[in-house]
């Protein structure tokens, strides 16, 4: 409840879902379009062969299921990856405050580039930039990468910063729809979108388990930009309307553990009959 100075207490009341959700037909509300997308990787190139050869060593030998999971790597379909880091940094047991220290340096760096690929792509300077949602669940930055960023890009000091973590897998795309809600809901601005994963770091030797193998398995690190406005190029993608769903009884599925060493990964071995079950897949 908030009060106006010489009148009577007023009462704030929740907009109902059909209230918040722009009306399609309303001029006032324009599309949001994709202005640009820009790509960044990292320096370090693995095949797949050398990744199973690397997790061989440090797998192999003190783990008798590591053979049974590593035909995983020739059919899970990846042929290549990039690292921030050669691959005999993996051999070395490593610290959390390394692991800290390598991404806030290499997922900043990804950060710059991404972003300026993408700004380049929609034809604006980084001061056009009204908003920027960064999205990243693989390290952990205070202050956060895009202020990291702030000098190397020279964005505007009013900025509106939104960064995000904790979305996993699905943080891309719910990155998406957040910067698309921004920019519909200040129609003109431009809002960049930029979304950096290192999921190499959080390699652990130190755990056998399923989970960590498959992992290595699958993962790799870069990074990914995307421009949203309302103006410009009227022939641009227009982004539609996002929807989220939460499932009760879940979070043990997919994240992470967090111990003296860093992130560990949780995938359960349910995850695929959930995807089939809950997405009608």
């Amino acid at each position: 409840m908030s009060q106006l100075k010489g009148g009577p207490p007023t009462r704030l009341r929740r907009a109902s879902e059909d209230e918040r959700r722009p009306d399609p037909g309303d001029r006032a509300a324009p599309p949001v379009r994709l202005a640009g997308l820009g790509l960044a990787v990292p320096p370090h190139e693995l095949s797949q062969l050398q990744a199973r050869r690397t997790a061989e060593r440090v797998f192999g030998g003190r783990w008798p299921d590591f053979a049974r999971l590593a035909t995983s790597f020739e059919t899970s379909g990846v042929e290549r990856r990039y690292s921030v880091a050669p691959l005999d940094w993996f051999e070395t047991p490593r610290t959390w405050p390394e692991r800290t220290a390598l991404y806030l340096e290499s997922a900043t760096a990804l950060f710059v580039e991404a972003a300026r690929n993408a700004l380049a792509d929609a034809g604006l300077a980084a001061s056009d930039i009204d908003t920027i949602v960064t999205i990243s669940s693989t390290g952990i930055a205070t202050p956060t990468l895009e202020a990291r960023a702030f000098a190397a890009m020279g964005f505007r000091s009013d900025l509106h910063r939104v960064p995000v973590f904790g979305l996993g897998c699905a943080g891309g795309v719910s990155g998406m729809a957040i910067a698309a809600r921004l920019a519909r809901a200040a129609p003109g601005s431009n809002v960049l979108m930029v979304s950096i994963e290192t999921c190499t770091l959080n390699f652990r030797d130190d755990r056998l388990s399923k989970a960590d193998v498959i992992a290595s398995v699958l993962f790799g690190d870069g990074a990914a930009a995307a421009c949203f406005t309302t103006g410009g190029d009227a022939s641009a993608p227009a982004i539609g309307e996002g929807e989220e769903h939460l499932w009760p009884d879940t979070l043990g599925i997919m994240g992470w553990d967090v111990d003296a060493a860093g992130f560990g990964v949780i995938f359960d071995r349910s995850i695929p009959s959930f995807v089939f079950k809950r997405l009608n897949v």
